[in-house]
């Protein structure tokens, strides 16, 4: 008989130990919740998890996006830089015969250098 009793009153201080360690983590959990319910304004738990994961494919729907660009934008720098080296060759050729405002050529280079560059920026 006092075994059993102190067997209870073990199972009794185990399960109220339980239940308050329980109690203080669903506090913790229901707190939290109602931070993201303020900051997002959803209610159910159902619209604030599809929040979450629309704007996770969005992300990456923007990152596949910008790949491209991105890409153009590297072809663009390669391409800037061999008519910049062009035209580098081109002065110096060309300053040698004292010519070099007047080439026709030079100018149309210098201006699709101008295009190229502009083109970069924007």
């Amino acid at each position: 008989m006092k075994e059993k009793l102190i067997i209870n009153r073990f199972w009794y201080g185990f399960i109220q130990w339980k239940m308050e360690k329980d109690w203080q983590n669903s506090t913790e959990i229901e707190s939290e919740f109602q931070n993201i319910r303020a900051m997002t304004g959803l209610n159910s738990i159902e619209d604030i998890v599809q929040k979450f994961a629309s704007k996770n494919e969005n992300h990456n729907i923007l990152i596949q996006k910008i790949a491209k660009p991105e890409k153009n934008l590297g072809d663009l720098k390669t391409e800037n830089e061999n008519t910049r080296k062009q035209l580098q060759e081109l002065l110096l050729v060309k300053g040698e015969n004292n010519d070099r405002p007047h080439n026709s050529e030079l100018r149309a280079i210098e201006g699709q250098l101008k295009q190229k560059t502009k083109s970069l920026i924007a």
